[in-house]
């Protein structure tokens, strides 16, 4: 039972991160999370090795077009990075699959 209610947080912390429902939405959902269960924001992995922060990364825009993932600049949800950060996501984690880390393509994809 214990495995499955942390893999639906883990589930809904990533869908919070990857759906464009708005920072302050987002950022509510998070912080009560992480204030029911202290650390697990900053732990949390996908299969793939991948933290909250890289799934800001490639947001699903639920707005305009259901379903369409597009690349989002740091700058269109930089509150949400800065609290992930403050709550220890780390961002030079590196995933499984590819080696790359949130730090990486935000550097890379830097304006």
């Amino acid at each position: 039972k214990r495995h499955l209610k942390i893999k639906m947080l883990k589930e809904v912390l990533f869908a919070v991160c990857e759906y464009d429902f708005g920072d302050e939405v987002s950022e509510n959902i998070i912080r009560q999370m992480n204030a029911a269960f202290p650390g697990f924001v900053a732990t949390a992995m996908d299969e793939q090795g991948n933290n909250a922060l890289w799934h800001c990364l490639f947001r699903k825009q639920i707005r305009q077009q259901y379903g369409r993932v597009v690349f989002y600049y740091p700058q269109q949800y930089e509150a949400l990075e800065k609290m992930l950060l403050e709550m220890g996501c780390d961002p030079h984690r590196q995933n499984n699959d590819l080696g790359l880390s949130y730090a990486m393509m935000r550097e890379n994809y830097a304006d």
